[in-house]
């Protein structure tokens, strides 16, 4: 027999088996059994243990699984079966975003929250947390990045999973990373990403957040314009002078040929023979040539504007 509390302070003895889970009165769960033989438990769920009160001077007797008023000398309660009872767990899934359909146009800035050396290989250096790898997709030719390493982009993709995620693959030919975002808005989210350099074997787990911006004007432009460079190119047009032709542009550098025109090569097209600065600063730059027999040209300069390729003669 078990003592069950009363309102009035009163304690009477029941039947160990039938006393369920929990007694409840207006102040919420007072006391908790553990039957032997009684199929009812009573979980405080959603308030459930309202105002009602278990005390009673009748014995009770295990009840059915079907729910069941059982009248007390106090009050009343009601008794759910065990079949019916559940705390009911509540699962929310995010609505889906509005995850862009094509990365070009966007620049894509990641902040480094965790790193994972997964491997390492000989030279391997890492970003830390706080700081940021930035992608610049202008056009599908053209990607800018920022951040540990610069590379030559030999290829990449960029595709969208399930209702808020993407990837992004890039491959460098040495190397290559794989990057899952996970998107919370439509320009923000969290990211994952797997970078390796196929060479020394090194592989770095990145962990952090991300956002989506438009990309910079300046990176829509031109790279000359972006860069302010323009290109010269120096072909030698006196047949006499084919022994050996060395040419100085100062600030430049050297170039050499044993090859003369008829008539002019094309600018910038490095055609063999020719003698070329690509992508140089824009601006004015004196230079000389001689050839072996002491005949020279200089100095002189020559004007490079912004994204120009000038043709320069030498007669």
């Amino acid at each position: 027999m078990l003592p069950v509390p009363t309102r009035g302070g009163i304690t009477d003895s029941v039947p160990k088996a039938s006393i369920s889970h929990v007694a409840c009165d207006h102040r919420g769960p007072r006391q908790a059994f553990s039957p032997e033989e009684g199929v009812i438990r009573i979980k405080r769920c959603r308030r459930i243990c309202d105002s009602r009160e278990a005390s009673s001077r009748y014995s009770f007797r295990p009840l059915p699984r079907r729910p069941r008023w059982i009248s007390f000398r106090s009050g009343a309660a009601l008794l759910v079966g065990f079949a019916l009872i559940s705390c009911d767990s509540v699962t929310t899934t995010p609505d889906p975003v509005a995850v862009p359909s094509s990365i070009i146009g966007y620049k894509l800035i990641q902040t480094i929250g965790g790193v994972q050396l997964i491997q390492s290989g000989q030279g391997t250096s890492t970003l830390g947390p706080g700081q940021n790898l930035t992608y610049q997709f202008v056009d599908q030719q053209t990607i800018l990045g920022a951040g540990l390493t610069t590379l030559p982009t030999r290829s990449w993709s960029y595709s969208r999973i399930g209702s808020n995620g993407a990837v992004v693959t890039l491959d460098y030919g040495v190397g290559g990373s794989v990057d899952t975002l996970t998107f919370n808005t439509e320009t923000t989210g969290e990211f994952v990403g797997h970078h390796r350099i196929h060479q020394t074997g090194s592989h770095v787990r990145y962990a952090g957040t991300f956002r989506i911006d438009d990309v910079d004007p300046e990176a829509l432009m031109e790279p000359c314009a972006r860069n302010g460079t323009g290109s010269v190119t120096f072909w030698l047009s006196n047949s006499q002078a084919v022994s050996r032709v060395d040419l100085t542009v100062q600030g430049l550098g050297s170039r050499s040929t044993t090859s003369w025109f008829q008539s002019a090569p094309t600018c910038g097209a490095s055609q063999s023979g020719t003698m070329e600065f690509l992508e140089v600063p824009a601006g004015t730059y004196t230079f000389t040539a001689k050839d072996q027999h002491n005949l020279t040209w200089g100095p002189a300069e020559v004007t490079v504007p912004v994204c120009q390729c000038v043709l320069f003669g030498l007669h």
